[in-house]
């Protein structure tokens, strides 16, 4: 299996556990989600919980290691590549989201135009970049896909759910987490005005997956996942909440 960087894979979301994970039929492990972590314990974590954690790191299914590795070790900055299929279009992003990357691939769009679907790769990158590009792929009502093999965590999660149809194939992973805010950013603000502005960030992730048409489903699985984590969704989560819209 291949290295993980500075996360590990640390537990499944197991198809049963909740209501949220029940589906009728058969289930496969490419079916699962995950919840990824620091190697390091975390601040709310008891030494219990922390091992605990870590030990679940052993029942996870190799295609999730591998995924995982696809996505982390994408390009550091998002690039951008037509392929042809059966003659249509479709638009490979695979890379980080930095500070111009919504800019890049409204370009992108334009240069291949015209594109059906945009496929993504990324471990994420700048929040407010995420939203302006699914803010882009809905106004050009785009079909957004992650294909078997890899993944679209964070940022990217944000911007995947501009597409108009959208896509998580079985063996993909989806994930999210609340944003990280970089040190230094509230130095000499008061507690009260930090906590005013966390709240209006949640308000503001609130209405934009209100306007993409994704259940609250998602925004439990954000709000309750710490940002040294990441919750990869399983594909009956991904159908509750409408990331998936299209079989």
């Amino acid at each position: 299996m291949k290295r993980l960087g500075s996360l590990i894979v640390v537990g499944l979301l197991t198809l049963f556990s909740t209501p949220a994970n029940a589906q009728s039929g058969n289930q496969t492990e490419m079916d699962l989600g995950a919840l990824v972590c620091a190697r390091e314990r975390l601040p709310h974590e008891t030494p219990a919980q922390y091992e605990e954690r870590r030990l679940a790191q052993s029942r996870m299914p190799a295609w999730i290691y591998d995924a995982y590795d696809t996505m982390v070790n994408a390009p550091e900055e998002m690039t951008f590549t037509p392929v042809s299929v059966n003659g249509r279009t479709m638009l490979i992003a695979n890379g980080g989201i930095g500070q111009n990357t919504a800019a890049k691939l409204e370009a992108a769009l334009d240069q291949y135009a015209p594109v059906e679907e945009v496929w993504l790769n990324s471990p994420g990158g700048s929040a407010y970049q995420g939203v302006l590009m699914g803010n882009i792929l809905r106004e050009r009502q785009l079909t957004t896909r992650v294909r078997q093999g890899d993944g679209c965590g964070s940022a990217c999660s944000t911007a995947f759910l501009g597409g108009f149809f959208r896509r998580v194939e079985p063996g993909a992973l989806y994930g999210v987490h609340v944003y990280s805010t970089p040190e230094g950013v509230y130095a000499g603000k008061s507690e009260n005005d930090i906590i005013w502005e966390g709240i209006k960030g949640g308000q503001e992730r609130n209405r934009y997956i209100q306007r993409m048409g994704i259940g609250l489903t998602w925004l439990d699985l954000w709000a309750n996942t710490h940002p040294g984590c990441m919750t990869f969704m399983s594909q009956p989560e991904m159908h509750k909440a409408f990331v998936n819209n299209i079989d």
